[in-house]
């Protein structure tokens, strides 16, 4: 919920121009819902409209201004608070992991003194080895 409000605030109304409603603090808040399958499906569905709003920029449109969340930023630093985010809550989210199950995820195969990705591009998270 938190991160499809962040992506729906700084892209898709912030950058893109689009009406939106967000209440954060009730994405922190909140203790029943949806299960996994579709809290994931709407995010990806709102990073499929964000992507939508990233290709129409062009190099110009980078360096406009915006007011964000009170703040005074541009399109570029929208777009890298963004990554940045989802970047600092994909960490929190691994090391959780990795602390209550233990060696239940694995990135890299190492054996061979090289980090071989355990990954294929372009799976889904059903197909990804885990």
């Amino acid at each position: 919920m938190h991160l499809k409000g962040n992506v729906t605030e700084w892209i898709l109304g912030g950058v893109g121009g689009r009406q939106y409603h967000r209440h954060r603090a009730s994405e922190f808040a909140q203790q029943e819902g949806a299960d996994a399958r579709t809290l994931l499906d709407d995010l990806e569905q709102i990073l499929r409209e964000a992507d939508s709003v990233l290709a129409q920029l062009t190099p110009q449109d980078l360096e406009r201004p915006l007011v964000i969340q009170d703040r005074e930023t541009t399109v570029l630093a929208a777009v890298y608070h963004v990554v940045e985010h989802f970047a600092m809550h994909a960490g929190q989210i691994i090391f959780l992991t990795k602390m209550y199950a233990p060696n239940k995820i694995h990135f890299y195969e190492d054996a061979s003194g090289l980090a071989v990705p355990t990954w294929h591009r372009g799976t889904s998270l059903d197909e990804a080895p885990h």
